[in-house]
């Protein structure tokens, strides 16, 4: 068992290193548009019968072709939106232009640094196509991807809630303070950040109170809100600007339902948005030792795993320590990558995998993350009765097939095999 957990160990040490140095700059792959997130949102506004049309746009640095000058680097775009409606004769557009400079050659290549650009229209009413066209100035080369959407009549259903602007702030990747995300998302976000879901109350009559509820639950345990706010809101304003503070300390890892609803005397509206959050880079201390000896379990002996069971919380904490510096394969830096990796993969899983029967790194598909990583190739069959999925392994030369059995979205591994046959099979 002992070789067994360092084997487990290598691999996830081998994974988070290999990964780390295979991503080498390719000018070919420069203004790939499935690099840049952009969101489109329906905001009412305060001139009657209008609406607000926003577009906010985030692009790494990665994504920008850099031109050396002197002893810095510099790219320079021109962004362009264009919203056009057809029944409505509409056709409008916004540019603007950008020159980023940066003296760290590897910022060039960087995913976490951003820029964020954002555009605004009052418009009518109506569906609208939205075009994003994003210009290299240098090259004259251009990408281009459009967009539909939809705009409500807030002013004719007299209440409602507008779409919902999730951002990041305190994030040191940009240097605006806020990291705009489109709606839905899957959110990784530093410990150390503030998640915010910034959204807007519609009251055609201001003279009415509206009572507001938003809550955010577990997916799977919609009966144990871990936020909630209950208020009545009374305005003279016609718009009512609304927000949703999340911290590490106040909602953990895992997926989510927000559920916003907006009562004023018989008319009712709802709003709800999924979401998956992972808080990056969390540390492991006293306060959630517990939890960190047991997602342990995996790569611990039998005899290991018991023990456990018998710790107080200090012995729990010095047997975290001294496990994993065990396997501290870089002492020159001060983070132990491979109880970094393990810690983000629980995370990831907890995040993708958790169901109705259990959080996401107790899951079949969770132990088998936990252990190896993200695999190789992933093949869906979710159409098919039952639903399964294969993942397959190179370095370890396995294939995991996993069924949902009854098509409950619950994935449980059904068998495991050689890819390539030989090496002792």
């Amino acid at each position: 068992m002992r070789f067994l957990k360092f084997f487990f160990v290598f691999i996830l040490f081998f994974n988070y290193f290999f990964n780390s140095f295979s991503q080498p700059l390719k000018v070919a792959e420069k203004l790939n548009i499935e690099d840049v997130v952009w969101g489109i949102y329906d905001i009412p506004s305060e001139k009657e019968g209008m609406n607000s049309l926003q577009v906010f746009i985030k692009i790494p640095y990665s994504f920008f072709r850099f031109i050396k000058e002197d002893d810095n680097f510099a790219a320079n775009y021109e962004f362009t939106v264009e919203i056009t409606n057809i029944k409505s004769d509409i056709n409008e557009d916004k540019s603007t232009q950008e020159e980023i400079f940066v003296s760290n050659i590897d910022d060039t290549n960087s995913f976490e640094k951003t820029i964020l650009k954002d555009f605004k229209f009052e418009v009518s009413p109506g569906k609208y196509s939205v075009r994003l066209l994003i210009t290299d100035q240098d090259l004259k080369k251009s990408i281009t991807q459009t967009k539909e959407i939809t705009l409500k009549n807030f002013w004719i259903e007299k209440l409602g809630i507008s779409d919902l602007i999730i951002y990041v702030n305190n994030d040191s990747a940009t240097g605006t303070g806020k990291n705009i995300l489109t709606s839905e998302p899957n959110i990784d976000v530093d410990y150390n950040s503030t998640l915010i879901i910034d959204y807007y109350i519609f009251n055609s009559n201001p003279e009415k109170n509206i009572v507001l509820n938003s809550k955010i639950v577990p997916e799977f345990y919609q009966d144990s809100p871990v936020y909630e706010e209950k208020e009545t809101i009374s305005d003279t304003k016609n718009l009512i600007r609304k927000k949703v503070i999340l911290t590490a300390d106040s909602i953990f890892n895992g997926p989510f339902v927000l559920k916003i609803n907006a009562e004023s005397d018989e008319i009712k509206v709802e709003k709800e948005m999924k979401f998956s959050l992972l808080w990056e880079n969390f540390p492991i201390t006293k306060v959630d030792i517990e939890p960190a000896i047991e997602q342990m379990k995996y790569v611990l002996s039998d005899e290991e795993y018991e023990k456990t069971s018998l710790m107080n919380r200090d012995e729990k904490s010095e047997f975290f320590d001294n496990f994993w510096s065990e396997y501290d394969l870089d002492t020159t830096t001060v983070e132990n990558e491979v109880m970094k990796e393990y810690f983000k993969r629980v995370n990831y899983s907890n995040q993708n995998f958790t169901n109705q029967m259990s959080d996401g790194w107790e899951s079949d598909m969770g132990k088998i993350y936990l252990l190896y990583g993200t695999p190789d190739k992933i093949s869906k069959r979710h159409n098919l009765i039952p639903p399964y999925e294969t993942w397959e392994y190179n370095n370890i030369n396995k294939r995991y097939i996993f069924w949902d059995e009854f098509s409950t979205g619950i994935f449980k591994l059904k068998s495991s095999y050689n890819i390539k046959k030989g090496n002792g099979d």
